[in-house]
């Protein structure tokens, strides 16, 4: 008997079942829409402005970082590695970004901001900023404290039941 209520406590609940799915209502997909309905939101948010919403966060990861391989890049952007060179090229034309060989290793690029992708990144963080809070504005401060936290729980559990990594920044 205790083993029987052990083993029903350590089931996960089953939200889903064959009689009644629908894709609608996959999570999974819920997700998806959400993302990519804020996506165009935020593409908006920077029409005008010279950078495309990829652009900027790539430069905003690098911001962060302050020195990234165009790889370690790709990790954190989750972005194809072919695309990313070809986004980097257009950063470094426009003076933004710069790539230098590591002093450890010559074979490793390096990425860092130029003091105009600095300057850049503060310019578009307020219109970006204001998109989101915007996109954002049905949740109470209560409401989206708690919807961040149950999805950082989520990528959490996917991870450890996939064995994927979840990225540092949210672990």
């Amino acid at each position: 008997m205790f083993w029987q209520i052990q083993l029903e406590q350590n089931m996960p609940t089953q939200h889903y079942d064959p009689e009644s799915f629908q894709s609608k209502d996959s999570l999974g997909y819920l997700i998806k829409v959400a993302y990519t309905m804020m996506l165009g939101g935020a593409e908006q948010a920077f029409d005008g402005s010279g950078l495309s919403f990829i652009q900027w966060i790539t430069l905003r990861k690098l911001r962060e970082h302050q020195s990234l391989t165009p790889g370690n890049l790709c990790q954190v952007l989750r972005h194809d590695s072919g695309a990313m060179t070809r986004m980097l090229d257009q950063l470094v034309k426009a003076g933004y970004v710069n790539r230098q060989r590591s002093e450890e290793d010559r074979r490793v690029v390096e990425l860092s901001l130029t003091q105009a992708g600095e300057a850049k990144v503060d310019e578009l963080l307020p219109q970006f900023l204001d998109e989101l809070n915007k996109l954002c504005g049905i949740f109470d401060e209560q409401e989206f404290v708690q919807f961040k936290a149950m999805l950082k729980r989520l990528i959490s559990h996917v991870g450890e039941v996939t064995g994927r990594e979840v990225p540092e920044s949210l672990r």
